[in-house]
This record gives structure tokens, sequence and C-alpha cells, in this order.
């Protein structure tokens, strides 16, 4: 009977309760704090960090300053190109050294069908948007696969945010005149993500 009680407990806790999402997020950024080494040749650095999303082995490898390449491997032995994305810095330097930041990787369930996907900062404009390269986990090859944004034509999305219930992606970007954003949504069906409408927001002017 103790038993019966335990599992139900259980089972009501997890149904009941939502469970937290959490997200990890990888290193990039290197520094030379202390180590008197001027920032031309902290650039010079080769950065790698390997890490394990749904039992896949995966790489992001920076060997220059405006290129990344990630790497899988199936076997944990032989590496592989996955793909080649851009990897833009941010230099901080003072008397004691110098701090490069390198893109924002996130590992996080994005699409919420319990497998983790990984989000790749591409760049932060000047409006503070992330442009995001978002690689969702496809169910049938089992490795991370690169959401196309059609609608833009390419594979950059601005603040990516998903609506699990109305399965529905939506996109904020400013324009280039003042006040003016534009908000688009996308219908995601499996690895697709199908445009459904485009809003303009235009913010009051203070006189």
């Amino acid at each position: 009977m103790k038993a019966y009680f335990i599992i139900a407990f259980l089972f009501f806790t997890f149904h009941l309760y939502p469970q937290q999402e959490h997200s990890t997020y990888l290193d990039l950024n290197i520094d030379s704090f202390g180590n008197n080494i001027p920032c031309n040749d902290t650039i010079k650095k080769h950065i790698r960090k390997e890490f394990y999303l749904n039992s896949i082995k995966y790489a992001i490898d920076i060997k220059e300053d405006d290129e990344a390449l990630l790497y899988i491997s199936e076997n944990n032995i032989n590496w592989t190109i996955k793909d080649t994305l851009s990897a833009y810095s941010s230099i901080t330097q003072n008397p004691i050294g110098c701090e490069i930041l390198f893109p924002s990787v996130e590992i996080t369930d994005f699409n919420k069908d319990g497998f983790e996907d990984l989000l790749y900062q591409d760049f932060v404009n000047m409006h503070g948007e992330r442009w995001v390269i978002i690689f969702l986990h496809n169910l049938k090859t089992k490795q991370l696969e690169i959401l196309q944004n059609n609608a833009e034509g390419d594979i950059i999305w601005a603040d990516p945010i998903y609506d699990k219930k109305k399965k529905i992606i939506s996109c904020t970007k400013a324009s280039g005149q003042f006040g003016v954003s534009f908000t688009s949504t996308y219908s995601l069906i499996g690895q697709k993500a199908i445009p459904l409408k485009k809003k303009k927001t235009t913010q009051p002017t203070l006189i």
C-alpha cells in the first residue's frame, strides 16, 4: 500500500506541475588577463569545444576570427564537418589583458519535442536583436539539422520564440526606419517552418 501511494504521488507531481526547462551554454570565450598577451596573439588562439547532444558527440571549432566549424562524430572517433558558420567576435581590452567574446551557443529543447536542439547566435545587431541559427534534432537522421528560413531566403532567425501550444515560431526584427519593426510568424511542422504572416508595428512618436 505504501508503494502505491509513492507511485501515485510521483505520477501526479510529474503531470500536474510543469517540468522546468533547462538551457546549457558553451563557453567559447577566451581571455589573457594577467598573462601580458597582446590581443592580436590571443585572437589566433585555437578554440575547440566538444559536447554531447542527444547522445551524439559534436564539436565547435574556431580557428579564425570570423569562421567556425560544426563537427559531428557518430562513432566518437572520426570527425566530419557538418556545417560552416560565421564567428563574429567582440574584443575588450584593458591594462591587464583582453577578453574576446565569441557567439553564444545554447543547448535547449527549442521546439519542446523532448530532444535537445542547438541555437547558435550568429550576431547581435545595432538594435540588440539576436540573429540565431536554429539546429533542430531530426528524428529521422538522429542528427542536428539547420532550420531554413525560406521566407527570408536564409538561415537566420531574429530573436526566435516558440509557442508549444500553437506550434508557431515568432520573430521580431527592427527596420531601418526609427520606431518600425516587423513580427513574422511561422508554423513549425517537423523540420519545416511555413510562413504565416508578417505584421508591421510602428511606435508612436513623442512630441
